[in-house]
C-alpha cells in the first residue's frame, strides 16, 4: 500500500509539473548545456530560466528545452508554441519557411530558426538532418555540418527573410540554382543582383552578400571580418 501512495504521490506531482508550464512534453534532460535565456509563447507570455535548443529527430524540427529542476525534468517546447527565443547572444524566431526552388510545389512549415544578420534583408539559418555517413563535419558555402551520432549530421543552412513578410525561404545549395534563384532577391539593388548572376558574389559570401545589401556597399570591398562582426553568435548545443 505503501509503495501504491508513493506511485500516485509521484504521478501528481508530475501532474502539478506540467500544469504549471504552458504546453510542450515533460521528459527527462540530455545532452547538451544549459544557458540562462529567455522565451515567448505563442500567445505573447514572456518566461525565463535555463535553455537549450536541439534539433529533434524524429520530426527535423529545432525546439526549445526548459530544465525545471536541476538534473532532473525538463520541457519541451515545439516551434508552433513559441514566438522567440534568446539564449545567451543566440536569437531565435519562430518563422514559416519554404524552398525557395519551387514554391507552389514545397508546401510551407513552421520552424525555430537562428537569426544571424538582420535588417531589410535577414539572414537566418535553420538545422536540417543529413543521414550520410557517421563522422562528418564540414564547413562550407551553406554553414557547417556537425556529426550527432549515429551517422546523422546536422547541417546549417541559410534561409532568407525580406522585412515585413510573413514567409522565409531556404536558399538552394547548388552553385547554379543559387546564381538563378537568389539573384532575384536583391532585384533592387541591381549592382548586387548582377554580381551574383555572373558568380562574383557566390554561396561562400552569403554573410558579405546580406551586408552589402542592407548597407548598400559594394560586395566587392566588404570583407568576410566586417560581414562576420554584424553577425551574431550562434550556440549549437
Amino acid at each position: 500500500m505503501k509503495t501504491l501512495y508513493s506511485f500516485i504521490a509521484a504521478i501528481c506531482s508530475l501532474l502539478l509539473l506540467s500544469a504549471g508550464t504552458p504546453g510542450g512534453a515533460i521528459r527527462q534532460p540530455q545532452g547538451a548545456r544549459y544557458k540562462y535565456g529567455h522565451y515567448t509563447l505563442a500567445n505573447g507570455t514572456r518566461r525565463a530560466g535555463q535553455l537549450r535548443c536541439f534539433l529533434a529527430h524524429d520530426d527535423q524540427l529545432t525546439k526549445l528545452e526548459i530544465e525545471h529542476k536541476k538534473g532532473e525534468m525538463t520541457q519541451v517546447l515545439g516551434p508552433a508554441e513559441l514566438r522567440s527565443a534568446v539564449i545567451g547572444t543566440d536569437s531565435m524566431i519562430t518563422i514559416r519557411l519554404a524552398e525557395i526552388e519551387d514554391t507552389l510545389k514545397n508546401k510551407p512549415f513552421v520552424d525555430l530558426a537562428h537569426v544571424v544578420m538582420v535588417g531589410k534583408a535577414t539572414l537566418l539559418m535553420r538545422r536540417e538532418l543529413v543521414k550520410n555517413g557517421p563522422g562528418m563535419m564540414n564547413t562550407g558555402a551553406n554553414g557547417m555540418m556537425m556529426p550527432t551520432g549515429g551517422g546523422d549530421t546536422e547541417l546549417a543552412r541559410w534561409a532568407y527573410q525580406k522585412a515585413g513578410a510573413s514567409r522565409s525561404y531556404l536558399l538552394p545549395l547548388d552553385d547554379e540554382e543559387f546564381k538563378k534563384l537568389v539573384a532575384p532577391l536583391f532585384i533592387d539593388f541591381p549592382h548586387l543582383c548582377q554580381r551574383i548572376r555572373d558568380g562574383d558574389a557566390s554561396q561562400n559570401d552569403i554573410k558579405r552578400i546580406f551586408y552589402a545589401y542592407n548597407l548598400k556597399a559594394d560586395v566587392n570591398e566588404v570583407s568576410s571580418e566586417q560581414a562576420e562582426a554584424a553577425c551574431r553568435f550562434l550556440v549549437w548545443k
